[in-house]
């Protein structure tokens, strides 16, 4: 009994010393064009889709996809997050 309240006790221990903090960052707001589409029609990227898919490729390098439509020329804004310490 008393071993298994100490192996209990080191676990615990462990377990909260693993809890991450939180991570700080700096924001930077880029107002990007779009510079590449991709358009998926429902069920050609994975058998569950059902609505279109548009990917979209900007000029300050970013990427995402997005269920609304994306023509080339858009412009986005785009948050760009740099963790610091």
């Amino acid at each position: 009994m008393k071993k298994l309240t100490i192996i209990t006790a080191v676990i615990t221990l462990i377990s909260v010393s693993c809890v991450s903090k939180p991570m700080k960052y700096k924001s930077d707001f880029k107002s990007c064009v779009v510079t590449q589409v991709e358009e998926f029609s429902p069920g050609e990227i994975h058998t569950l889709q059902t609505d279109y898919v548009w990917r979209a490729t900007t000029d300050c390098g970013g990427r995402f996809s997005s269920t609304r439509r994306i023509d080339v020329g858009d412009t986005i804004v785009m948050e760009f997050r740099k963790y610091v310490k």
